[in-house]
């Protein structure tokens, strides 16, 4: 059996690890107390989301779906994926938008991604804490620690370089709040199902795939961060803006 305090210790260092380098990647950065506030955020609204997970899971379990599959991508699409991004979303908006510290787009991306590994840590840890013996959680904690806590951030930080255009478009801003929930919701969806086929086929080699596309798109995104950095701001970031 794995000791309680040493599992939740490395329940969280993956995600803390990712903080750690996405935060090095910013050429500005924030607040310590800040980023310490967002993570913590971040970890604290696992809770509501999981009490509404199991409540709109179980009303959909309720309906007659004979696919297995099928009713795995319902829950993934319209219940799983929506919820947590949104929630990560909601702690960073509350932690930091619309505060004077907000002074630049790319704020955006580190608030949401900081946000999003607080998630992810608290996650590993509901996840690992019940595991039997020192091999299945080392296992469990460097797979997690790669593939959904570095989802999270990734998901997350999409939705934040979104954020960041609409900075440069005000006219656009609801439009680019849109595309960034669809593009966190569907980059999120489709790599469970990816997760969740090669669990039920038993196919490694996708989690070898995923873990290669998770790494290309983080690459992705901080070629992204570093385009938004290189952009001149059009007019003031408006405070008020943020807030919504």
């Amino acid at each position: 059996m794995v000791d309680k305090s040493f599992a939740i210790i490395f329940a969280f260092l993956p995600s803390i690890l990712w903080l750690l380098f996405f935060l090095f990647q910013d050429k500005k950065p924030e607040k310590k107390l800040l980023i310490v506030k967002t993570y913590i955020l971040g970890a604290i609204i696992v809770i509501p989301v999981i009490a509404l997970e199991s409540l709109f899971g179980g009303a959909l379990g309720g309906y007659q779906i004979n696919s297995e599959f099928v009713l795995i991508f319902l829950l993934m699409a319209f219940i799983v994926a929506p919820l947590e991004e949104y929630f990560k979303y909601l702690s960073a908006k509350l932690s930091s938008f619309g505060r004077y510290f907000f002074d630049e787009p790319t704020d955006a991306v580190v608030y949401l991604i900081t946000a999003a590994l607080g998630f992810a840590g608290i996650e590993n840890v509901f996840y690992v804490i019940s595991l039997q013996n020192n091999y299945e959680f080392f296992s469990v904690v460097i797979m997690r620690g790669l593939l959904p806590v570095l989802l999270h951030a990734l998901s997350s930080g999409f939705l934040g370089y979104f954020l960041a255009l609409s900075f440069y478009n005000i006219k656009k801003e609801g439009y680019y709040k849109k595309l960034g929930f669809l593009a966190a919701i569907t980059f999120h969806t489709i790599f469970n199902m990816l997760v969740y086929a090669s669990e039920t086929q038993k196919i490694s080699l996708i989690l070898i795939i995923l873990m290669l596309i998770l790494f290309f798109f983080a690459w992705i995104l901080i070629n992204r961060i570093k385009y938004l950095e290189k952009l001149k701001t059009i007019c003031k970031i408006d405070i008020g803006m943020v807030k919504k």
